[in-house]
């Protein structure tokens, strides 16, 4: 009777911490609440900012922009949706549309998500991870002239409201 319980008992505790693993992309989206925020820091060497919305209504919409001085600004708009029930981030480079990635990595404890298309030139991969409460990293991936290439972008929770800062 007792080896019956403690049996069960395990199959119950797998059960539930497996389900973290096996959350379906309309979760997931609901779950990447960890993304939403202003951002800034360096990308590159240049100031980088981005803000992402919440994932109310289904959809994450994020914008950024990277500048300098003397140079022209480098934005890109970004857009997480379930498509035919898969979650996929589109971006828009310049304001033009990509490809979709679709979602095919998430840590709902480490507070990652990976979107990847391998038919896409570059970048092929992006990974987003919530490093700590005010921190967030983003590692753009692929392959440039027969080379793996990786860029970092390390973010800070910006408290400012966007577009009042002096």
């Amino acid at each position: 009777m007792v080896k019956g319980l403690i049996v069960w008992g395990l199959i119950l505790f797998m059960g539930q911490a497996g389900a973290e693993n096996q959350l379906n992309h309309r979760d997931i989206i609901k779950d990447m609440s960890w993304l939403a925020g202003h951002w800034s820091g360096t990308f590159e060497g240049k100031p980088f900012e981005a803000i992402y919305t919440s994932p109310t209504g289904g959809v994450i919409m994020s914008v950024s922009k990277e500048f300098g001085d003397s140079e022209p600004c480098f934005f890109e708009f970004e857009k997480f949706e379930l498509l035919n029930d898969t979650l996929v981030m589109t971006p828009y480079p310049s304001g033009e549309k990509s490809d979709d990635f679709p979602l095919i990595d998430y840590s709902r404890k480490d507070k990652r998500a990976v979107f990847e298309n391998k038919n896409h030139d570059f970048p092929t991969t992006f990974m987003y991870t919530r490093t700590s409460d005010d921190s967030l990293k983003i590692i753009v991936s692929g392959e440039i002239k027969g080379e793996r290439r990786e860029f970092k972008v390390l973010l800070k929770k910006n408290d400012k409201s966007p577009g009042l800062e002096q």
